[in-house]
Parts: C-alpha cells; structure tokens; sequence
C-alpha cells in the first residue's frame, strides 16, 4: 500500500485498516487522518474507537491496512511511535500492560493451562 496519500500534515494517517477478532469485524478498510491539535474520538459503544487507539499503538495486528504515526509505520516500529512526544502517561500504562501480558503469556506456555475449580 505504500505511504497513505492523505493529508501531507497528518500526525497520524491510516489507510485501508481492516482489523477483526475472530470472526467479528472491528475496523473495515479505514482511512483516515488526523491533522496536528485533533483531540479525541467520537463514537457509540463498539463503533471501533478502542480498537483504533490500539492499531495506532502497535498492540493489535491488522488484517490489512497501514497506519503511520509521524511518518512511522505502526506495525513495523511500535516502540518508536510509544516513544514519539506525544505519547502521554497513558502510554506508560500501555507499556507496562504489554510487559506484563507478555510475562503472563510466557508463565503460560512455561506452566501449561490454567483450570478452573
């Protein structure tokens, strides 16, 4: 797909992202771009919004699509887009939340699966 063609000022520029979970269809062929002082998103519950944020930080695999975050690709470089200025202390919250999944996700495969009782 190459670099999106949307707005040369963008921050964050999206193109064609499909992203599922499963079955179910989260995001379908998004393209979008968001100019430097966009502040937030709007949608009703399940319209995608959480599924975007995430995309946007690397912590979801896309279907298809690229999303570029200051000129960096998303998918290809995550660490470099949580590192860019803007990241926020929600950010830290979201690294810590991946070191700790990926913790969890090795105790997993070290001790098998969990039962319930």
């Amino acid at each position: 797909m190459g670099e999106p063609a949307l707005q040369p000022s963008a921050i964050i520029a999206i193109d064609g992202l499909t992203v599922r979970y499963g079955g179910a269809v989260a995001l379908s062929h998004l393209t979008v771009s968001f100019p430097p002082g966009a502040t937030g998103l709007l949608g009703v519950n399940g319209a995608g919004k959480t599924t975007l944020i995430h995309a946007i930080l690397g912590l979801v695999t896309p279907e298809s699509g690229r999303v570029h975050v200051f000129g960096l690709d998303a998918a290809d470089e995550p660490l470099a887009v949580l590192d860019k200025p803007p990241a926020t202390d929600r950010v830290d919250v979201m690294r810590a939340w991946r070191r700790m999944r990926e913790r969890c996700a090795r105790i997993g495969r070290a001790t098998g699966p969990f039962e319930a009782r």
